[in-house]
């Protein structure tokens, strides 16, 4: 009488750890990178970024070479 009891609470142990590592799945999937980078660094910008790499450091790309 107590094994079903037994298997029955195991599964749905299962089920319920299986349900919210999903869900925990799906959360982390439907992040932007932006979402991601801003929470990494607040203060990034792409813009100062290729600022700073094409013309601050004296890059000489060719529009043919990009």
């Amino acid at each position: 009488m107590i094994f079903p009891l037994i298997q029955i609470a195991t599964l749905t142990l299962v089920a319920l750890y299986l349900g919210r590592w999903r869900e925990n799945v799906r959360r982390r999937n439907t992040q932007s990178w932006d979402s991601l980078l801003v929470r990494l660094r607040p203060d990034w910008s792409a813009r100062e970024l290729s600022d700073h790499f094409l013309w601050k450091e004296g890059s000489n790309a060719t529009p043919e070479e990009t």
